[in-house]
């Protein structure tokens, strides 16, 4: 379960400036597949997010529960964006 300060607390502006700053990096880390792209895409927007805006490393400060379901939740709300941003990635590199 996503704790409540963090869903409270998220600025989703400032998380996608930080997931279109990572596509092209996720594309290519994922060679053309899609849940690798999204998983790298949730990951490193993630790390950089917090890193930037809290000033810590979540890998060190949150379980590695609480970083699935935190990723889970964020698919939940931009799956319609991240899959428009995956199909665009796709065409652009063909």
């Amino acid at each position: 379960m996503v704790p409540n300060e963090i869903k409270r607390r998220f600025n989703h502006h400032k998380f996608e400036l930080e997931m279109r700053k990572h596509i092209e990096r996720a594309f290519d880390i994922s060679g053309g597949d899609k849940q690798t792209f999204i998983t790298s895409l949730l990951n490193r927007s993630l790390y950089m997010y917090f890193l930037d805006k809290y000033n810590i490393r979540i890998n060190d400060k949150l379980r590695i529960e609480d970083l699935s379901d935190i990723r889970n939740y964020l698919y939940g709300v931009y799956s319609s964006l991240i899959d428009a941003y995956f199909f665009n990635a796709r065409k652009r590199s063909s």
